[in-house]
């Protein structure tokens, strides 16, 4: 990742969001389980590597269940981010820029 996107910090607004689309064996109840802390996030984010549009969108894994909030990077700068239970994630950058991650799955993500 760009070293301004070495995050020092994490806040989750939001988690065990659900969100329809294709067919999925996840339902609303079980994305309600996913409760994604702070300290996992931050971790999340250590692991977590940059990938290209293409690859986010076409060759990833996803699941209907996701966590949002922002994180602020060593630079000092704060960015929204969301991320869905195989690991997908995006950074928004500007309304037109994002950063897409793909790192580890969170437990029941299948």
């Amino acid at each position: 990742m760009p070293t301004s996107f070495r995050v020092v910090s994490a806040r989750v607004a939001r988690s065990g969001v659900y969100r329809a689309g294709p067919v999925s064996a996840q339902t609303p109840a079980e994305c309600a389980r996913f409760a994604l802390s702070n300290r996992a996030a931050l971790r999340y984010f250590a692991r977590a590597r940059e990938v290209d549009e293409h690859t986010w969108r076409e060759a990833l894994d996803w699941t209907p269940c996701s966590a949002a909030g922002t994180l602020r990077t060593g630079d000092g700068k704060t960015y929204r981010w969301a991320i869905d239970q195989s690991g997908r994630t995006t950074i928004t950058v500007t309304g037109r820029v994002a950063v897409y991650l793909d790192g580890p799955e969170f437990a029941g993500a299948r």
